[in-house]
């Protein structure tokens, strides 16, 4: 008769068996499909299953059994584990790659607001998703950019010209009570256009229309032009009649 140790000891035995099988199935599958990997690593990492599997550690396992580089393997633990410990559904990470996830890490363990950061980590490249998370930790509003393609672009200046640059971004920031450079950047560039007698013809409504939204605080609605007269005549007809009351 076996004993309740002997039968648990059995179980686990079987079990790690069963994982290390899943694993080569799960690592043939990697380019389709992350996620049964990333469950399957992180349940072995987390019991020592590869310790019974006779190697001396988890990144000789990687590398040897499953031809998965060792950073890459602990990434796909790490997203397991933030997964599980933040209560997020595995079909919600479907369609955002393992590259993004791992992005996400640290926002995700900082924060804990998971849905949007997935569905921002939908909209855009690696390379832009790991600058948003890291303006976001370093307190810059992400939420201005509704929603757009991020654009970098990169300036080669002496260093009397960065200090001109930096003096008036600090000025606009000053001046329009913001942090965000980029926001004092588009300011300074919208005035100077406007101040040469044209107009910046190529932005579009909307990208006005949230500049100025993040620049005063507002929220506008777009109204049609017949209703803009509307309101004028209103306006004169109104301000003509206390001219009569006032005379």
């Amino acid at each position: 008769m076996k004993t309740d140790l002997e039968g648990t000891k059995g179980e686990v035995v079987a079990r790690s068996t069963e994982v290390r099988e899943q694993i080569l199935v799960a690592a043939a599958l990697i380019d389709e499909s992350y996620q049964s990997l990333a469950k399957l690593l992180h349940e072995a990492y987390d019991n020592g299953y590869y310790l019974r599997w006779g190697f001396e550690n988890f990144k000789e396992y990687c590398e040897t059994e499953i031809g998965v580089q060792y950073r890459k393997a602990r990434y796909l633990v790490g997203i397991a584990e933030m997964i599980r410990d933040l209560s997020i559904a595995w079909e919600d990470v479907e369609g955002v790659g393992w590259t993004k996830m791992r992005a996400l890490i640290p926002i995700l363990k900082e924060e804990g607001i998971v849905g949007d950061w997935l569905e921002i980590a939908k909209q855009y490249s690696v390379k832009d998703l790991e600058k948003l998370v890291k303006d976001q930790k370093a307190g810059f509003d992400i939420s201005a950019s509704g929603g757009d393609k991020i654009v970098t672009l990169t300036f080669r200046m002496t260093p009397e010209s960065s200090e001109i640059i930096n003096e008036a971004l600090d000025t606009a920031k000053r001046i329009a009570k913001t942090t965000d450079n980029v926001l004092a950047l588009e300011q300074l560039c919208y005035d100077y256009v406007l101040g040469q007698g044209e107009e910046p013809e190529k932005v579009s409504l909307d990208a006005l229309i949230r500049f100025a939204e993040a620049h005063y605080g507002v929220e506008l609605q777009v109204a049609d032009r017949a209703d803009i007269n509307d309101l004028i005549k209103e306006e004169e007809s109104h301000d003509n009649a206390v001219g009569e009351v006032s005379g």
